[in-house]
């Protein structure tokens, strides 16, 4: 049987580390507790209780599930990200070489000079 504290515990952990993502997109811890609780359908002082082991929060398998949710959608979302920067690089990983107008590759002309992208 699984205690409070330890629905607590296993909540807790993937929540945190979707507050350190959303702090670091958006430079507020607190927007990310507001920004988090919203997408759970619970306040930030619900995440941020959470997050900071309040022992009068409480966490429901629903909320578990909503959680677990929102990792998987995040993490699908990342994983076509990660597909499309691999898609505009190229097969080999590297990104495309710029070559300038006269056709002598990145020559590191000064700005306001026209490159175009080759494959």
């Amino acid at each position: 049987m699984t205690t409070v504290e330890q629905a607590r515990e296993l909540a807790r952990q993937p929540l945190f580390a979707l507050v350190l993502k959303r702090e670091k997109a958006i430079g507020s811890r607190m927007g990310a507790y507001k920004s988090i609780g919203d997408a759970l359908g619970r306040s930030a002082t619900w995440v941020r209780g959470v997050v900071g082991r309040s022992p009068d929060v409480t966490v429901g398998l629903h909320d578990w599930l909503n959680i677990n949710k929102l990792c998987d959608r995040l993490d699908a979302y990342s994983e076509r990200l990660e597909a499309e920067t691999a898609a505009i690089r190229g097969d080999d990983g590297t990104p495309d070489q710029i070559i300038s107008p006269s056709g002598m590759g990145d020559v590191g002309q000064g700005a306001g000079s026209s490159a175009k992208v080759t494959r």
